[in-house]
């Protein structure tokens, strides 16, 4: 391609010249609208995550008395003998 003649083009009728613009045309609206998709997804992903992170940050910051608790409930309710282990 680099050593092509200036007027290599030049002798292209309009028909050519129409059909690559459309194509050319519909392959950036297809981009665009690619990556309009693609933006979306990643702000939901991103969401998810900053959700994920800060549930779990809550998680192991909370003091484990509720786990006691829990333990406690389902001990007890059976007569000593947890169906669940936890």
């Amino acid at each position: 391609m680099k050593n092509l003649p200036k007027d290599y083009f030049l002798d292209a009728d309009d028909e050519l010249v129409e059909f690559l613009e459309s194509q050319g045309e519909a392959c950036i609206k297809e981009i665009y609208q690619s990556n309009t998709v693609n933006k979306e997804n990643g702000y939901k992903l991103l969401s998810i995550l900053i959700v994920g992170i800060g549930s779990s940050f809550l998680l192991l910051t909370q003091r484990p008395s509720w786990i006691s608790s829990v333990q406690g409930l389902f001990s007890s309710s059976h007569g000593g003998h947890c169906a669940l282990s936890i």
